[in-house]
């Protein structure tokens, strides 16, 4: 019988104690120098061109932690955003903001898995619900956020901090986590109907809004069917019960939708597959602790921003100052309500109107992001 040969065990044990040493020690030198210079030995923080910065996360103990992508911001304008018009109507509260341009579920999961790591608890937890984003299938390759999430889940200890920079270098991680081909041929269901491929519904025929045109964006944008293994809809239920470990409530809203050009495009139809899609998402927003606003039929047509908008001339989630200032009404109405019971009694602050615009104008100043 051939002898293979073979590393000695000792050798074997005595480099990998070499290893295990060498790492403890750029740690623990690592760790050193973060504690005394954070901002020359530190690890990146969280703020990339997708992501606000809060850094470090205990800023938002106690306050409201508001989750959000494009929608919550006016896109046309420098006016306040959504977080801050819900502030005003709140007393000695403040609505931090933690927002990125792309839709993603994920990354709003990682980060609240992030925040309960750390045992910071948020008075409360705002997420839209932005129904056009929920399947990949709407947003074409890059748009995952593979490397956004790494980084988030890497900044939840010391010691695994200190490998983000060097693996970004490295390129160990990648937003297209398929190709474009792979992207534009995926089938498209509709109330369970094949209704073709991805590319029956994107490419450069698009830039030429016509009626069919925009019947067909509506449909892919708001009308597919979910998909059952989707894991955006899996990450909104992972986001719900971190925040459930550490009684933090949730309020999750749909994000208001044009029904009125969807009805003048599909008929009734359009309004009924899109509530069956929102019945399925109060199924999954039902764990104890959260809160389901649905907002998607709140704001009239005239409220939304779109055929001001050259880069994208159909139905999306922006709004002017008028619709904004409706959905934050309805948000900090309900947002009293989940959050009043538990967190604020205890602390002393009730989450009532500000005193006077004045002064939740002064406060904005302090905790916009």
């Amino acid at each position: 019988m051939r002898n293979e040969p073979h590393l000695p065990h000792s050798s074997a044990t005595s480099f990998g104690a070499r290893i295990f040493a060498f790492a403890i020690t750029v740690s623990i030198v690592q760790y050193a120098g973060y504690q005394a210079l954070p901002e020359v030995f530190g690890p990146p923080h969280l703020e990339t061109s997708k992501l606000s910065r809060i850094s470090p996360p205990t800023v938002l103990e106690n306050q409201v932690l508001f989750l959000g992508d494009s929608s919550i911001r006016d896109t046309l304008g420098d006016g306040p955003t959504i977080p801050q018009l819900v502030e005003e109507q709140l007393n000695n509260v403040r609505a931090i903001a933690v927002d990125q341009p792309g839709y993603h579920l994920g990354v709003f999961a990682e980060y609240v898995r992030l925040i309960t790591s750390l045992s910071v608890r948020p008075r409360a937890i705002i997420i839209p619900i932005n129904l056009c984003f929920l399947d990949p299938k709407i947003q074409p390759p890059g748009f995952e956020m593979n490397t956004l999430q790494w980084r988030i889940r890497l900044w939840r200890h010391p010691v695994t901090r200190a490998s983000i920079r060097p693996l970004i270098v490295l390129k160990a991680f990648s937003d297209d986590l398929q190709s474009r081909r792979e992207w534009l041929d995926q089938r498209i269901w509709s109330a369970g109907r094949p209704r073709g491929c991805v590319q029956d519904f994107v490419g450069e025929q698009f830039k030429i809004v016509t009626p069919e045109n925009m019947k067909k964006k509506l449909e892919f944008s708001y009308l597919m069917d979910f998909d059952p293994n989707s894991s955006r809809l899996s990450a909104l239920e992972e986001l719900q019960a971190d925040a459930q470990s550490l009684s933090i409530p949730v309020l999750a809203y749909v994000v208001p939708i044009d029904i009125e050009t969807g009805e003048r495009h599909h008929g009734l139809r359009f309004r009924e597959l899109v509530k069956m899609k929102i019945k399925r998402l109060r199924q999954i927003c039902s764990r104890p602790g959260t809160s389901f606003l649905d907002l998607s039929d709140q704001l009239p047509a005239l409220r939304f921003t779109w055929r001001k908008e050259e880069s994208y001339p159909y139905p999306n989630s922006h709004f002017d100052q008028q619709g904004m200032e409706q959905i934050a009404a309805s948000l900090a109405q309900e947002l009293r309500r989940v959050a009043q019971p538990s967190r604020s009694r205890e602390k002393g602050v009730a989450l009532d109107r500000a005193p006077s615009e004045k002064a939740a104008r002064g406060a904005l100043g302090q905790s916009s992001f």
